[in-house]
């Protein structure tokens, strides 16, 4: 039996080209605080910090990201909110495990190793991501989709890439990376949706062929 070993380290976003510009050209900010000049009278009932982080509001909410775990770091074993799936009724088909030997760098030390023991254009196998209480699909909207990736030897792609039902049979907007490298590289992909009645029962997808 064939097999091909795809590693991946996965960063999905939801940007525009716009806004991806704009945010490059932009210097990092700086707050300079001369604590020995206040300001204003704070009453001394009043002190520390306090943030509330409701339904995920950081990763979901200001980011405006629809991946969950995106960077692999939500569990230190396992890949939460990530799942190995395969072609047909046969999830063994592929197989996923967080790798820490291969790096993306400092910043990004865990990537998500999928290994695909058999799949064909017919039956495609990979590994799919359930959002936040699933991916939202509205008619004719375009998704952002970028994420690094290497190839093991012997493999060069392709990389289908889709939002989906959860269960893969109805695809709701698709996009295809044509060849990977051996070396870590960023890929992007514009997924449009058509007509197609609203749903958030959707997933992610990433699959070989």
């Amino acid at each position: 039996m064939k097999k091909n070993v795809l590693s991946l380290l996965l960063l999905p976003v939801v940007l525009s080209a716009s806004l991806l510009a704009l945010a490059s050209a932009q210097q990092p900010p700086t707050l300079t605080i001369e604590a020995g000049r206040p300001a204003g009278k704070v009453s001394p009932m009043h002190y520390g910090l306090m943030t509330e982080e409701l339904n995920h509001a950081y990763d979901g909410g200001l980011y405006a990201e629809l991946i969950r775990n995106r960077a692999f770091r939500d569990n230190a074993q396992t890949p939460v909110h990530w799942s190995a799936v395969g072609p047909g009724s046969d999830p063994g088909a592929a197989t996923i495990t967080l790798d820490r030997d291969q790096p993306l760098n400092a910043d990004l030390p865990v990537s998500l190793r999928l290994d695909v023991a058999a799949a064909s254009p017919a039956a495609p196998a990979g590994v799919a991501n359930a959002g936040y209480w699933g991916i939202p699909v509205k008619p004719d909207t375009r998704y952002r989709a970028s994420f690094y990736a290497k190839a093991a030897p012997g493999f060069t792609g392709p990389v289908l890439v889709a939002i989906e039902s959860n269960d893969g049979a109805t695809v709701y907007a698709r996009g295809t990376v044509p060849r990977l490298s051996g070396e870590w590289k960023q890929y992007a992909v514009t997924l449009r949706t058509g007509k197609l009645t609203p749903t958030s029962q959707a997933r992610f997808a990433l699959r070989l062929d």
